[in-house]
């Protein structure tokens, strides 16, 4: 990232940048640099995966950050090759406990309740190798029907950074768009290996009360097929 790109903008006028360090925990869809100056520090995306929808990604963060759940994005790059967003301090967390779980649910919560500009997601054409559990998977979902609320679409460890067990910032926005809220769900559920005890708190603190395992159940038939298909094809 050229370094003049960035001290032509306003935001340094007064406050010039003093650094610009690769972050060491890097995306798979970005490149990641903590920019500090001398009062402040900032997260610098460049993006690099060309087949994502980046002014989307741009709107819904927005939206979310003006909810409190997302960091609020500075400045944007005119081309949608980069931004500049507010620097979150935190930690992943590989392994939650119910207070964290509580806080997840409540963020998710949030996040569903966003009426934004977004693109509707079909997680089941997105899939290539239609198995018979994807296959059945498919029609269990059909039989329930999908009622569109705003998802994250990859709710893994390293896309969320806890100050706290109660406070927690969603980032990377970039699968983010309608669908069931069972997507979100199901992707914690398998993300966070949640074992059936701690899957039925959250699942019932989320819904408040009732869910239809059968339903989260192919929805984690999904997000596991996605994820082999998306690493065999990126990494």
């Amino acid at each position: 990232m050229n370094r003049a790109i960035l001290e032509k903008y306003a935001l340094f006028k007064d406050d010039p940048i003093k650094t610009i360090t690769p972050v060491a925990s890097q995306g798979y869809c970005n490149l990641n640099y903590l920019v500090t100056t001398l009062k402040h520090r900032y997260l610098l995306r460049v993006f690099q995966q060309v087949n994502i929808d980046r002014e989307a990604e741009i709107r819904i963060q927005q939206c979310a950050a003006k909810e409190g759940i997302a960091p609020p994005i500075l400045i944007e790059d005119e081309a949608s090759e980069w931004m500049l967003m507010a620097w979150v301090p935190g930690t992943h967390h590989t392994t939650l406990n119910k207070t964290a779980l509580t806080t997840l649910a409540q963020t998710l919560q949030s996040l569903h309740a966003i009426t934004c500009d977004a693109p509707t997601v079909d997680l089941t054409v997105q899939i290539r190798e239609q198995t018979p559990e994807v296959q059945e998977a498919c029609r269990t979902l059909a039989a329930y029907g999908i009622h569109p609320v705003l998802c994250h679409h990859d709710p893994n460890p390293k896309n969320m950074l806890w100050q706290d067990d109660h406070t927690l910032t969603l980032i990377d926005y970039e699968y983010a768009g309608y669908n069931d809220c069972y997507a979100d769900i199901a992707a914690v559920c398998v993300e966070f290996a949640l074992d059936h005890k701690y899957e039925k708190f959250f699942c019932e603190l989320y819904f408040d009360g009732a869910y239809y395992p059968p339903k989260l159940e192919a929805y984690k038939v999904l997000y596991r097929q996605l994820c082999k298909e998306w690493f065999e094809k990126n990494v």
